[in-house]
């Protein structure tokens, strides 16, 4: 099973309750916050930390102390103590999001938004620019951020990110897959958001979307 948390953040919320916020989280994450110097980047990450530990607590009975993230070979994160937990976390607008189940996955939230068109020419081939394109004017922006959603979320899958050149795979639509391999694609357009799931199996993903700080 696949799960998905969004959150919407409340700014005015989380700014003022920003210190007692920021020494609920884990002390790895706590010096990860207190590097990034722009402020909305940094209550991101905050938002995220909270997010992922509060599963953890549910989940694998972990309290903030013990959430020590740890990164593969690739890249790709995982929890220390808890290998059977796979997780993604990703962050666009006032969202934050974490998907999360007992298989390997990746997850991309996007806030559907105007796009640059050269974007398409550079990371995407001729039968995804044609999804985007081809759309009438009011769908292109939410077609290119579900094909964006769709990219990153397997890239995350990979643990390979933006490493991997855009060009090297392609969605294919009708099937919702990744053309030419076994991981499949789930997507839901939610509000002004666009979130993809990339894994081996995903009969079962269940949604949640909490609209609080």
């Amino acid at each position: 099973m696949i799960f998905v948390k969004v959150q919407k953040i409340n700014r005015d919320i989380l700014r003022a309750q920003y210190d007692r916020l920021f020494m609920q989280l884990a002390p790895a994450r706590r010096m990860h916050v207190m590097q990034i110097k722009n402020q909305k980047a940094a209550e991101d990450s905050l938002a995220a930390g909270l997010l992922l530990q509060k599963v953890l607590a549910e989940v694998c009975n972990m309290s903030p102390e013990e959430t020590v993230c740890l990164y593969g070979q690739n890249g790709k994160p995982y929890i220390d103590h808890c290998p059977d937990f796979h997780f993604n976390l990703s962050h666009s607008g006032d969202y934050v999001a974490i998907a999360y189940g007992d298989m390997e996955l990746g997850m991309d939230l996007e806030v559907v938004r105007d796009y640059r068109p050269e974007i398409l020419k550079r990371f995407c081939s001729e039968n995804e620019r044609k999804f985007v394109e081809c759309a009438i004017q009011a769908d292109r922006s939410a077609n290119f951020f579900t094909l964006w959603t769709m990219k990153e979320c397997y890239v995350k899958y990979t643990g390979e990110g933006l490493s991997k050149d855009f060009r090297a795979f392609e969605i294919d639509f009708e099937s919702q897959r990744i053309k030419n391999t076994n991981e499949n694609l789930w997507t839901i357009k939610k509000d002004d958001m666009v979130v993809s799931v990339c894994a081996k199996d995903v009969s079962r993903v269940k949604f949640e979307i909490v609209y609080r700080g």
